[in-house]
């Protein structure tokens, strides 16, 4: 094999498992959270709030009218408990127990929308919590999947690791050095394939010069635009650039 075949092979295993990580990082990342289960506990959190704010209230209601009908209570039995005689104050007690008793009717009616309120937040308390439990169910099935996935994953990863292994005992420790510090400088994309004659990383075409250094198999020809190592491949045929045949190819 050719310098650059063994790099492309690499090259080739690299992308693989460069796609394969990305996967299962991926995979790990939904095992570890899930957005929709979430939401589903910030929508109970937030729905139990409600029913502990509406019980709150619905409880200062009743405190106060347990006040207030203890207020009554005690005006009436001076009004009619015969130890007050006096008109003037009898009429001023007739005066506060109506007034008191319009209060308390008024807080009957705020008692009971309070009331209304805590079936409706209990209510939604009650729907949140269905909820919650329904994407835990689908959580459930989703990790399972992901689980599977992940164990499909890391198996690849072996195999292309093993692989990886073997092919790097055909690389020399140049050509490796090389190929490496390429793949850091070019988002992991070391070796280009010539395509219809030009390099698939940058779509540049490479003069004849470096055409027939790369049919000669000897040498690493790297492309003049984007600097990546070419390589010709197999059964291609391929068109080269007009007035290039005096370009330097770039050699290790």
């Amino acid at each position: 094999m050719s310098r650059s075949s063994t790099l492309y092979r690499l090259q080739t295993i690299d992308t693989e498992l460069d796609l394969r990580r990305a996967q299962l990082a991926e995979a790990d990342a939904k095992l570890a959270d899930s957005p929709a289960v979430k939401k589903a506990q910030a929508a109970l959190t937030a729905a139990q709030a409600n029913v502990a704010v509406a019980r709150h209230k619905a409880k200062e209601i009743e405190t106060e009218n347990q006040s207030l009908a203890a207020k009554i209570a005690e005006v009436e039995e001076q009004l009619y408990g015969g130890k007050v005689t006096n008109p003037r104050e009898l009429k001023d007690l007739q005066a506060d127990s109506e007034s008191l008793k319009r209060r308390r009717s008024a807080l009957d009616d705020q008692q009971l929308a309070a009331m209304e309120a805590v079936e409706a937040a209990e209510a939604g308390e009650a729907t949140a919590r269905e909820s919650l439990a329904a994407v835990e169910a689908t959580r459930a099935h989703e990790q399972t999947d992901l689980l599977r996935d992940k164990g499909a994953l890391e198996s690849l990863i072996a195999k292309a690791n093993g692989e990886r292994e073997a092919a790097l005992s055909n690389v020399n420790p140049d050509d490796l050095a090389l190929y490496d510090s390429l793949r850091q400088r070019k988002r992991g994309l070391a070796v280009s394939l010539l395509e219809n004659g030009a390099c698939n990383g940058c779509g540049e075409a490479p003069s004849s010069a470096r055409f027939q250094a790369m049919r000669q198999g000897n040498d690493l020809v790297r492309c003049s635009n984007c600097d990546r190592i070419l390589h010709a491949g197999q059964g291609v045929s391929y068109n080269t650039k007009e007035g290039g045949e005096d370009e330097m190819i770039f050699r290790w």
